[in-house]
């Protein structure tokens, strides 16, 4: 009698709609000019990408519905024949089964995908809240936009944009019909690697739908027909290296809350020299060099003004920061030796003395002899510096 007491004050408590509004903004970083560098998505739910339910695909609304919980519109929350189906087999030791479409929404709201009973029951209670608080259609609405359809997508919208590169408006039936399925498993149906099971999931549903008489054997047949002509379109980065640094620093109270970040870095300088390393690297490639990095900094601020990782950020290794990558400085420093040497009077035909005598003991190497500083820093002599 208290447990069932207990449950009645849970589900009655009020539920704050305003839990249900979207807090974060896509993260757009500027140069020193104001020129985009990049837009990083926002974290979770992308609150200037909401889509209202009417955007998306009718056909993709009721393939959610069936392939997530074709009972929707007959509950308050729970289903109860899913329920029991999840309770059999968590005594036979296999997955939780039974969730609907507004418990999922009550575990996309806590934060969190942890299979047990307790957390089970926690989305139960909550769901039963939402319902009471909100129509089918909000709940809908809510479910197509904080949904996870892998390779980081998050909502209805960032995957038309990640896998067809157009928003979710401009689908075509078959494109949202395939979309709709994802959630379903991100990772199993992921399109990118197993799009043939992602098919077979999408034409199973197109089944049912048509069976229960949602759509048209001749709009299935439409559906099934329509070309895919799917990838990964990912927003452009004119400086990962940099960004990942840039990111590397930031709180995440304003990575999470996005806007605009302007940074110190010169986007038209970055270019030109990102060139003329890989240009540089690609000369000396018969010397087995196959990787460079370099940094540019403000001499009187000492703020970042350009910072090549790598060659590339899609060559191998390319995606490695040089720059920020810790190690030895070893032979380094030698430029910097020679350099203050210079400073004192010294030029590139002086005379240094690479010999054994005149080092420190635990150096090693071959001796030279006399050697001019260009010819010793060139080939890199260690009793010279």
């Amino acid at each position: 009698m208290a447990i069932h007491a207990a449950v009645i004050v849970v589900v009655t408590t009020p539920f704050d709609e305003d839990t249900l509004v979207a807090t974060s903004e896509p993260l757009v970083l500027l140069d020193l000019r104001g020129e985009e560098i990049a837009t990083l998505p926002a974290v979770g739910v992308d609150r200037s990408r909401w889509t209202p339910l009417a955007q998306v695909p009718s056909i993709a609304v009721a393939a959610v519905i069936e392939s997530e919980d074709h009972n929707f519109y007959r509950h308050r929350g729970v289903d109860g024949v899913g329920i029991a189906r999840a309770m059999y087999l968590n005594v036979r030791g296999g997955r939780y089964g039974g969730s609907t479409l507004t418990m999922q929404l009550s575990r996309m709201v806590l934060g969190t995908n942890e299979r047990s009973m307790s957390n089970k029951l926690r989305e139960m209670l909550l769901a039963m809240r939402i319902e009471r608080a909100v129509d089918k259609r909000t709940i809908l609405e809510q479910w197509v936009n904080r949904a996870y359809f892998g390779n980081g997508a998050v909502g209805f919208d960032a995957a038309a944009r990640l896998y067809f590169d157009k928003p979710v408006s401009a689908l075509s039936d078959g494109e949202a019909l395939l979309l709709a399925v994802l959630p379903r498993a991100p990772t199993g149906y992921d399109p990118l690697k197993h799009l043939e099971r992602a098919l077979r999931r999408r034409d199973y549903v197109l089944d049912m739908l048509v069976a229960r008489g949602v759509v048209t054997a001749e709009q299935a047949r439409d559906a099934r027909v329509t070309e895919l002509a799917i990838g990964k379109h990912v927003p452009k980065n004119h400086a990962p290296h940099f960004v990942q640094y840039v990111l590397s620093e930031l709180p995440a109270n304003v990575r999470h809350a996005g806007g605009t970040l302007h940074t110190t870095l010169d986007l038209q300088m970055q270019r030109r020299l990102q060139k003329r390393v890989s240009e540089q690297v690609a000369t000396l490639a018969r010397l087995n060099l196959d990787q460079a990095g370099l940094v540019v900094l403000d001499g009187q601020t000492s703020e970042v003004r350009v910072m090549v990782g790598s060659t590339g950020w899609s060559h191998a290794g390319g995606q490695i920061n040089i720059t920020t990558r810790r190690r030895h400085p070893g032979s380094a420093l030698k430029p910097f030796v020679y350099a203050a040497a210079i400073e004192r009077g010294a030029n590139p035909a002086s005379i240094a003395y690479d010999i054994r005598e005149t080092s420190p003991g635990y150096m090693s190497g071959e001796e030279h002899g006399p050697v001019r500083y260009r010819e010793a820093l060139a080939s890199s002599y260690n009793f010279a510096a």
